[in-house]
């Protein structure tokens, strides 16, 4: 959809989009249909079950949907931007409290590096609404 030059949510669509594609449609499915890859990575040799994994999926890639769907509005609205704001805080949670509890000790550096890239993602997205909710932007 081709927006105006004038465009005040232009930021927020960004980075609307980006969370959509890498949380919702590139971590949502992963999770979901190789749960079982994901836990030996986090934790070789152990059964873990794997629905949590499976269910953890399907919400990230609801909320994925959810956000590029969100983006695409003219104008966006606060229930948009604050449920990205309380996903984003939640995701970020709990990947601090993953790590503070030392339970990404068994991952290589490449998974480090991602964790962190998705920790730094979910802080981006969750910082960037606030600009744009205390604000009455008018639809020109």
């Amino acid at each position: 959809m081709a927006y105006s030059l004038n465009d005040l949510y232009s930021g927020l669509r960004f980075v609307m989009r980006v969370n959509g594609i890498v949380l919702g449609l590139g971590l949502g499915p992963v999770l979901l249909i190789w749960p079982s890859r994901v836990a030996a990575t986090a934790e070789p040799g152990s059964d873990v079950i794997q629905w949590p994994l499976r269910l953890a999926g399907g919400l990230l890639l609801t909320y994925g949907v959810m956000l590029l769907l969100a983006a695409q509005e003219r104008v966006i609205g606060g229930a948009g931007m604050i449920g990205m704001m309380v996903g984003n805080a939640l995701v970020a949670l709990v990947l601090l409290v993953g790590y503070l509890q030392g339970e990404f000790g068994g991952l290589g550096l490449l998974g480090q590096i991602g964790l962190v890239a998705i920790f730094l993602l979910c802080l981006i997205c969750v910082l960037t609404p606030l600009r744009y909710l205390r604000t009455d932007y008018v639809v020109l």
